[in-house]
């Protein structure tokens, strides 16, 4: 329930606020309703790479602990938000969205958290493993 709390909602927000203050500067002129439009279809054009994203963190959370698991979720989140983003968005525009993409989704998975990879058994269950590997 963590991990699709910070995929689903955490990650798409946290791109809209990084897109928005890398794109829009202060004194720009940018109406503010243009602004508020850009932010919604951001928003919605990132839940759906956002919920891959965590489906693909999920699926590397059994099997690595959660520093080397939050990089390669961000090396994953390039390339779908890069392939989107270079239908979507211009070529001054691109680096922006792959690199808020991967910033936050790295952000994502280290905050869910999780065990990662179990630690190998000790004592009366090691045993047991082992005598049943014999």
């Amino acid at each position: 329930m963590r991990r699709a709390l910070m995929f689903l909602l955490l990650g798409p927000l946290i791109v809209t606020i990084a897109v928005l203050l890398a794109i829009v500067t202060p004194g720009s002129g940018v109406y503010p309703e243009i602004v508020a439009l850009m932010a919604a279809v951001i928003f919605m054009g990132t839940l759906p790479l956002s919920a891959l994203v965590g489906v693909i963190d999920s699926r590397l959370a059994r099997r690595f602990p959660v520093l080397p698991r939050a990089g390669l979720t961000a090396v994953a989140a390039c390339v779908p938000v890069g392939i989107y983003a270079y239908d979507t968005a211009t070529a001054s525009m691109l680096l922006y969205f792959v690199i808020c993409g991967a910033a936050s989704m790295l952000l994502c998975a280290l905050l869910a958290g999780g065990r990662g990879r179990r630690p190998p058994p000790q004592g009366y269950a090691a045993a047991l493993r082992a005598k049943a590997d014999e």
